[in-house]
């Protein structure tokens, strides 16, 4: 520790009423017994995530000689995490097992991190025990020091890239090394550069000549020539998985909603953690810490996107960069050097953290129990418990001899999917261990879109039971037979040509001018004009199914009406329709889109807000048919529910003039 010496010195000048203090204690050991603390922590609560065997089963698929593809037949970026998936690549190699080798490899580089930390950042031995018992009290850290993502090669990165930053030396060599790491960071997942930036604008900053960008520029040249790997052999910069989650049409309001309810959410599980973020930020600026500015900015910037974009499914996941740059700034602290005044600052952290309803040095074997009456592990507000949730199936203590891990319902579900004939194609959700364990050789569409390419670029289905990351796709029809065939027979004429474009650049000759000139056109929107706004719902209502006239307060199951599944139906009127106003009768407590489309061309559309009628059933509308396909026409109406209780139904349709508005219906204009 850099200032023991002077610490102890400096305690002779105390006064006597301090008698007891840190150098009658050896800090020393207490360090490294934390550390011994933080393994066996992590030992415990060690686990591999369901999303960890999306990366795994495109490694898998490398090392057999299948590219680095999710399903073999087309090229598509499943993981967000390339470097984090080439050193599992390399381990996999060497040892042919990806449950233990993810577990073990992340708990040895989640304590490299923490040494670095300890041995090679903190100000004082004082200063690295309190960091230490951050790390080790934080759900959302332990949790992530394992699971199989990226998280404890985030945090090594980090921790090294915060030790290049306080020693650097004003020169440009040491710039070079910092952007160097930064890039690694990047690489090993993009949107973590927002972490790094600040400081290394700072950095560059300081030195105040033209050959800090030239430095810059060759630091990040390891992710540079990823992005033209990525282009070259994907077609696109980015993973499929930033469009299947960032382009999922949910208003950016309610993503930001979304994202405080993630924040809420850390609080309610694990309150240290944004405790020590908050906490450590004000203590930062009160005590002017300036150096350390730049690396709180880079946590605040990164916390701001964490809410722009949402969040996460995944309790505390995108919360454990911030608290390792909250703990790195806890042990750059000079600590009071009694031991009353240090252990308050240490019982403070272990009262935060202790008041966890699930703290992880509690955690054992039974950890995620459904039985157990205080286990909370589901969704709340779209939000999991992870390790809780997947714990008893993918948990290291839950290892048995002769039991293969994890031993996931979906994992023997992929099992009989793989004694299927080869080249079959199927439909999933939560694909992880389930696509891991079925194998190369069957064909799975991915409805959450993550893997598949043309579904990511699809309208996600829109309910009221969205959940972030989660954005189901409908499939379009036609799809699932030109996956079967490899002949193009998607119905919608301008999907199908998206399409071809598309699996041109993820199926074509890899080389290929004019592949490469289509991922190009692609990645700058040029076909864009093709995608439907809305897709055509699988489920098709004919005009005689909502010609009987069905009465204010009628049941929402009664005679005439017509069950609508969630991800919408279309209305199918036979003939081109030009007029201004229509009456349908629509569940009374339910939000719906209706769009009116031409051919398969949607025209314009209008939300239908709930009627809330008194006593409930069905509710009469007069709608203001939108000005351009009143005038256009159109042959279709589809109708797509937004919120409600999930009991959605259509009454009857009819086409009305343009004399005033019947007192007998509730009246919704666009």
């Amino acid at each position: 520790m850099q200032h023991d010496k002077a610490i102890v010195e400096s305690l002779d000048s105390e006064p006597e009423s301090f008698s007891w203090r840190w150098r009658d204690v050896d800090a020393r050991s207490m360090v490294a017994v934390l550390v011994l603390v933080y393994v066996l922590v992590l030992i415990r609560t060690a686990w591999v995530s369901d999303d960890a065997y999306i990366t795994f089963r495109t490694i898998d698929n490398f090392v057999n000689g299948y590219g680095l593809r999710w399903n073999v037949a087309e090229r598509v970026q499943s993981f967000t995490h390339p470097l984090w998936m080439f050193v599992m690549t390399f381990a996999y190699l060497i040892t042919g097992d990806l449950y233990f080798t993810s577990i073990f490899l992340s708990i040895a580089i989640s304590v490299a991190a923490v040494l670095i930390l300890v041995y090679g950042l903190a100000w004082s031995d004082i200063s690295a025990i309190l960091a230490l018992i951050v790390l080790i009290l934080s759900k959302a850290y332990t949790d992530y020091s394992t699971s199989g993502l990226e998280n404890p090669l985030t945090h090594l990165l980090l921790v090294v890239f915060i030790l290049v930053y306080l020693r650097f030396e004003k020169s440009h060599r040491s710039l070079l090394l910092l952007s160097l790491v930064a890039a690694l960071g990047t690489l090993n997942r993009m949107d973590t550069l927002l972490l790094y930036l600040p400081a290394l604008i700072f950095a560059a900053i300081r030195l105040r000549t033209w050959r800090t960008f030239g430095m810059i520029a060759l630091g990040f040249v390891p992710f540079f020539l990823w992005e033209v790997f990525s282009f070259l052999y994907y077609g696109f910069l980015v993973p499929n998985t930033a469009y299947a989650k960032l382009a999922a049409g949910v208003p950016q309001l309610e993503l930001v909603h979304q994202g405080l309810i993630y924040l809420l959410n850390s609080i309610s599980l694990d309150p240290l953690t944004l405790f020590v973020i908050a906490g450590t930020a004000v203590i930062a600026v009160f005590r002017r810490e300036s150096r350390q500015f730049p690396l709180l900015a880079g946590s605040a910037l990164y916390l701001a996107y964490i809410v722009f974009i949402g969040g996460d499914f995944m309790s505390g996941r995108y919360l454990t960069p911030g608290l390792l740059i909250a703990a790195v700034s806890l042990s750059q602290l000079e600590i009071s050097r009694t031991l009353i005044g240090s252990l308050g600052a240490v019982a403070i952290v272990l009262a935060v953290g202790m008041s966890s309803p699930y703290c992880p040095i509690f955690s054992n074997a039974e950890y995620g129990r459904d039985d157990i009456p205080s286990a909370d592990f589901r969704e709340n507000n779209g939000i999991t418990d992870e390790r809780g949730y997947y714990y008893q199936d993918a948990g290291l203590l839950r290892w048995k001899r002769g039991v293969a891990m994890p031993s996931h319902l979906r994992i023997r579900q992929g099992e009989a999917w793989k004694t299927d004939d080869s080249g079959k194609v199927v439909v999933g959700w939560a694909l992880g261990y389930l696509g891991f364990a079925t194998g190369p050789h069957i064909h799975i569409i991915d409805g959450l879109a993550l893997s598949d390419p043309l579904l990511a670029r699809l309208p996600a289905t829109k309910n009221r039971q969205w959940r972030i990351g989660h954005a189901d796709r409908m499939l379009p029809k036609g799809y699932k037979e030109t996956l079967e065939t490899g002949q193009n027979r998607i119905v919608d004429s301008g999907l199908a040509a998206y399409y071809d474009k598309l699996s041109l650049v993820t199926r074509g000759k890899l080389l290929s001018w004019t592949r490469l000139k289509t991922a190009a056109r692609l990645n700058l929107g040029h076909y864009d004009h093709l995608l439907p706004v809305t897709l055509s719902p699988q489920q098709r209502i004919s005009r005689q199914d909502v010609t009987m006239l069905v009465s204010q307060g009628s049941p929402w199951d009664a005679d005439g009406t017509t069950h609508i599944h969630p991800t919408g139906a279309q209305v199918d009127l036979g003939e081109i329709v030009a007029v201004h106003w229509l009456e349908i009768a629509l569940d009374h407590n339910d939000d719906y889109r209706l769009v009116f489309v031409r051919g398969t061309i949607p025209i314009d559309s209008l939300v239908v807000p709930a009627a809330h009628i008194r006593g409930g059933g069905m509710a009469l509308h007069l709608i203001d048919v939108p000005a351009k396909a009143a005038e256009t026409g159109f042959d279709a109406i589809r109708i797509y529910p937004r919120s409600g209780d999930s009991f959605y139904s259509v009454g009857h349709l009819r086409f009305v003039g343009n004399e005033a508005t019947p007192d007998s219906v509730t009246t919704n204009s666009h």
